[in-house]
């Protein structure tokens, strides 16, 4: 399909409002691993070809890299030449020299927002953001996905987060405050585990998350 409002259709029109974007077609075999890949994984639905569409989104992860590497050559170029080019987030938030540059992946439609809500690095996110933590995003996206580290975080957040969150705003504030800090700490992680770093991971959300298999359908 090719929508009026899909992103490739109005990005160059809105350049210079939005952040820096790369597009790249998806192929119908791509495609069709996406929505064989969540069937298995989510759905729980036996289907052939688990070897095949492996491949297939690891070419895709790939190509996804090499997108990243190009909006990494972009910011470099905007910050040369002064303009500080927004890649994954607010002119503040834009990489200076030697900085990872996080990026937003999503189809034409729709973002896959959903997938974020069952990955771990959202719940490790979460835990950091209750406990009122500062540390930037890159990093906490290289202590989440450093030698299963992220794993034990986010099982460790998953067991402390609630009460220590609950504790401290209750001795503040009352449960107003409670409720207000985890609905902004949720939101937060929400959009920070949605951005990525590297292919495999942006694939990963990709192909969990039921907006894009709905819209791939």
């Amino acid at each position: 399909a090719d929508a009026a409002l899909d992103v490739e259709r109005w990005h160059t029109a809105l350049g210079a409002h939005t952040f820096a974007t790369e597009c790249a077609p998806l192929s119908r075999t791509t495609a069709l691993a996406l929505v064989r890949c969540y069937l298995r994984e989510e759905r729980r639905v036996d289907l052939p070809m688990a070897e095949e569409d492996e491949e297939v989104l690891g070419l895709l992860a790939e190509h996804i890299d090499e997108m990243v590497a190009r909006l990494e050559r972009r910011a470099g170029q905007a910050e040369a030449d002064g303009s500080r080019e927004a890649v994954s987030g607010s002119e503040s938030d834009s990489p200076s020299e030697g900085e990872d540059v996080g990026v937003f992946c999503r189809l034409s439609g729709r973002s896959p927002k959903d997938a974020a809500f069952r990955s771990p690095s959202m719940r490790f996110l979460l835990g950091r953001y209750l406990r009122g933590s500062t540390m930037p995003p890159n990093e906490q996206w290289a202590a989440l996905r450093g030698d299963g580290a992220g794993e034990g975080a986010a099982a460790e957040s998953d067991e402390r987060v609630r009460d220590e969150s609950c504790a401290t705003g209750l001795d503040r504030a009352g449960t107003h405050h409670v409720q207000n800090a985890e609905f902004e700490a949720f939101f937060r992680a929400q959009v920070h585990s949605l951005c990525v770093y590297e292919g495999s991971a942006a694939v990963q959300l990709l192909r969990a998350s039921e907006r894009e298999f709905t819209d791939l359908c």
